[in-house]
């Protein structure tokens, strides 16, 4: 996997409320930027799996998402 540009902190999606946990690398995929889970660092750092972002958008207005309330 080559990785140009943005440093690795920079790149990485990170939950903003609650527990910290990693959601994801911000990427350029097959010429699509993509939300990848990668595993492994440096150079053996591989994607493991991605979503397009364009796959993303259709479930932002989606009536049919969970809805949950939380406290913290």
């Amino acid at each position: 996997m080559e990785e140009t540009a943005a440093s690795d902190a920079n790149a990485r999606m990170f939950t903003t409320h609650g527990k910290k946990k990693n959601q994801g690398k911000w990427a350029r995929v097959n010429n699509r930027i993509a939300l990848a889970y990668t595993e492994g660092r440096g150079e053996h750092e591989r994607i493991v799996g991605y979503t397009p972002y364009e796959d993303m958008v259709p479930l932002f207005t989606s009536e049919s998402l969970p809805e949950y309330r939380v406290d913290f």
